[in-house]
């Protein structure tokens, strides 16, 4: 039996949270809800034209920081490339 452990993140300083599909369906919606808790966002998609919609969006709504990246989650490189891109600008 595995045990739930609920984490709070309401009072946290400087927390950042990557979230691929970020541009649309529940990535956008798991990105809006750190955000709305404070926490500093790194969203990532495949298309464009959604994450630079989204990560406006999130940044007008709830202030912060945000990031939008343009890539795709089955290449390595590219994934790495969006773990350093987050770690620098977040």
């Amino acid at each position: 039996m595995s045990r739930r452990r609920a984490i709070n993140y309401s009072n946290s300083d400087s927390r950042v949270v990557a979230v691929t599909g970020g541009g649309s369906g529940i990535g956008l919606h798991t990105a809006k809800h750190f955000a709305s808790l404070g926490c500093d966002v790194a969203i990532c998609g495949r298309d464009s034209i959604k994450i630079e919609s989204a990560a406006k969006s999130l940044q007008e709504e709830f202030g912060g920081s945000v990031v939008g990246f343009v890539g795709d989650v089955s290449d390595p490189i590219q994934m790495m490339e969006f773990a350093d891109v987050t770690r620098n600008r977040l």
